[in-house]
């Protein structure tokens, strides 16, 4: 019995001083987000910003928003957003209020969102530190902003698109893929920095491929890492 108390006494002890009981190993979190359903009157932009982790991006040809967060524990869970203007649906995933800034451990999250293609006008995707995969085929979107402080980022652009395009690709230490389309103008804007871009089926100005095309703009910040940008076949 005195052990027991000893043990209680102890344990209160830890949580008064702050201390967090680890959970142990495998006893990950994940959360299903109700499917949010978007008529096909009304376009989404989404932004997801997370410590550390992996973001996973697939656009279907489905009119619902689907999404599973997996995390370490239930005070790591993410702030989920959403706001229907009407015409415009925001939908925004940030770090849980109980997260320390700057600190990675306890901050490993796993994002998988489905995003339906006709909706999709922007995306945004923030990471300090882990993997970024965004398959956007078909994707008749906007504007795409992705940036990977330490890691790796694919972001798949290739399929077919009728509207022009801004997109911005930025890893600090890491690499960095990117698939393009066959179907647009596509024009490079590189910011120089100790980081080596490959280029492969075009050349560093981009390419052209007729005056009625979409045009597709990209930009890449580079950090110290390798930036690949490679054209669909």
């Amino acid at each position: 019995m005195k052990r027991y108390h000893l043990l209680l006494a102890l344990l209160a002890a830890a949580l008064l001083s702050g201390c967090t009981i680890a959970y142990a190993q495998g006893a990950r979190v994940s959360k299903t987000i109700d499917p949010l359903v978007l008529t096909n009157d009304q376009r989404l932009a989404v932004a997801v910003a997370l410590r550390a982790g992996e973001v996973r991006v697939t656009t279907t040809p489905s009119d619902e928003l689907q999404a599973t967060l997996t995390y370490d524990t239930p005070l790591a869970r993410p702030n989920c957003r959403v706001e229907n203007n009407g015409a415009l649906v925001n939908f925004a995933i940030a770090p849980s209020a109980h997260a320390k800034r700057g600190a990675l451990r306890g901050q490993e999250h796993q994002a998988d969102l489905y995003l339906p293609q006709h909706a999709l006008q922007a995306l945004s995707i923030r990471l300090d530190a882990g993997q970024v995969s965004l398959d956007l085929h078909d994707a008749d979107l906007n504007n795409v902003d992705a940036r990977v402080g330490a890691g790796e980022l694919l972001l798949d652009l290739r399929g077919t698109h009728s509207r022009d395009m801004t997109v911005a690709v930025a890893t600090g230490l890491g690499t960095a893929t990117v698939l393009l389309p066959a179907d647009m103008n596509i024009e490079i804007v590189s910011e120089r920095a100790l980081g080596q871009i490959d280029y492969d089926g075009l050349s560093p100005a981009g390419r052209a491929v007729s005056a009625t095309a979409p045009t597709l703009t990209l930009t890449v910040l580079r950090g110290i890492g390798q930036t690949t940008l490679r054209l669909d076949d």
